[in-house]
């Protein structure tokens, strides 16, 4: 090779090499300025902007127009991977409960034993639900199911992990089963009161449908969970938070009052120091989410009993946990054919529609009536008059919530996403909903004014048989 051409690519390979290393060593050090900024900088200034409503909402609106996107995106299939392993039995053995760790980068406890909630919780068994049979689901090592026989009222428990109910006190073996929550082994079995504590966060998107389709059905009357949730509580305060379930690149995404993701994105959850979903949670969706899914069985949402929850419990008081109650609808000899069509405006024709526009939110509330005992669709019908550009499928376009008039109970709930729609700019929506006794219910529909759509002038009720 000619002596003059290799020295031009010898001093080509060191400027570039050396201007190679003066971007990593400047990538370097503003990597280190934005980690020095979000830990010193970003907590107190966010504290301090969500002191107001109105700061929450600038806020969210700042960090996602500066928002620094992950410089490696993730990988969803090692990802579903690593959820394989963790939904076994082996995960939620003696490493999981009774080994020494910071629980705050490695799943698992530090120390499982008897807690004030637990009492209290107990109690709130005893003076708000009045049960006589109590049937705890997740129940681990007992603690709960034992607080509850120390009152007098009859208690049994099932867990996933084998580890845990083996190794619990011997008064409470007798009354511990280990078993799936998918296929618990109560057959035949219910109780007026089924608890439900920290456990549906830990199933995989398919079980946890299976899982609320058990709950539901070895329950006599009423059925109280506590799941880490998202967004807004209908019956809160408290709301959800993102913090300590997401990864710190996607918190901002799952922010209370933003649409997102529902259940949240696999390869957003927060990963422990092992690389595992932290604490072994598959599923976060938010508190309307799971809301739905009880509604949609035939319940509904105690508010009145959640806050009386909330007074006594303050775990629950101050959102560590996220609480929810929800009554069985039983209904015989529903027979009769119920149908009825209500307007939403009632200057227009039933046959019109209502043109609602981008960035103009609507709010209206239909009377229902007094409605008889039994299970019922409302059907709406909504139609897109724009082609949704850059929208993600989550983005809701109408809500629909059905209360009673005093806003204690919440009978059925519809959160309208553009993934509804599929290849379609049309759609007819139904929201289920149940009727314990006659009773006074309100149909309150909400239009955040994400596109534009026309909303048919009409609701429409039957039955649900």
């Amino acid at each position: 090779m000619n002596t003059r051409v290799f020295n031009c690519i010898l001093t080509i390979s060191i400027l570039s090499s050396e201007r190679s290393s003066r971007l990593t060593v400047m990538h370097m050090i503003k990597s280190l300025i934005i980690k020095f900024l979000r830990k010193t900088v970003v907590p107190p200034l966010r504290w301090f902007m969500y002191r107001t409503e109105k700061g929450a909402k600038i806020w969210n609106r700042l960090v996602e127009r500066f928002r620094i996107p992950p410089a490696k995106k993730p990988d969803r299939e090692s990802t579903e991977r690593i959820v394989g392993r963790v939904d076994t039995r082996e995960f939620y053995g003696s490493r999981y409960f009774d080994s020494q760790k910071d629980i705050l980068t490695e799943s698992g406890y530090s120390d499982y034993a008897v807690h004030p909630k637990d009492i209290n919780m107990a109690k709130a068994v005893r003076e708000i639900f009045n049960a006589k049979t109590v049937l705890d689901i997740g129940c681990a090592k007992g603690i709960f199911v034992n607080e509850i026989r120390k009152i007098g009222i009859p208690a049994f428990g099932a867990d996933f992990s084998d580890y845990a109910v083996i190794n619990t006190k011997e008064d409470s073996r007798p009354y511990l089963v280990a078993g799936d929550i998918t296929a618990i082994p109560f057959k035949n079995n219910r109780a007026d009161l089924v608890t439900c504590f920290e456990t549906l966060e830990h199933l995989n998107r398919k079980n946890v449908r299976i899982a609320i389709d058990r709950l539901t059905e070895l329950t006599d009357d009423k059925l109280w969970i506590t799941v880490p949730s998202l967004g807004i509580n209908d019956f809160g305060p408290p709301d959800g938070w993102p913090q300590g379930k997401m990864q710190q690149q996607y918190e901002q995404l799952y922010e209370s009052d933003r649409d997102f993701p529902d259940p949240a994105k696999l390869e957003h959850l927060k990963l422990d120091k092992n690389g595992y979903p932290q604490e072994g949670h598959l599923t976060i969706a938010s508190f309307r989410w799971w809301t739905e899914n009880f509604l949609n069985r035939g319940f509904i949402r105690r508010g009145d009993l959640e806050k009386r929850i909330n007074d006594a419990v303050e775990e629950t008081r101050i959102g560590l946990l996220n609480s929810m109650v929800f009554e069985k609808v039983k209904i015989e000899n529903n027979n009769k054919i119920k149908e009825k069509d209500l307007l939403i405006e009632k200057k227009d024709a039933a046959g019109a529609s209502i043109s609602l526009k981008k960035k103009k939110p609507y709010e209206k509330t239909i009377d229902l009536g007094k409605t008889e005992p039994g299970h019922y669709i409302a059907e709406v019908s909504i139609s897109l008059e724009s082609t949704p550009r850059n929208l993600p499928g989550w983005t809701t376009i109408l809500l629909c919530d059905i209360r009673s008039t005093d806003c204690e109970r919440m009978h059925g709930f519809r959160t309208v996403r553009l993934a509804d729609f599929g290849d379609s700019k049309i759609g007819n929506f139904a929201v289920k909903f149940s009727c314990k006794k006659e009773e006074h219910l309100t149909c309150t529909l909400i239009y955040p004014g994400r596109i534009d759509i026309k909303l048919k002038n009409k609701i429409k009720i039957t039955d649900n048989k």
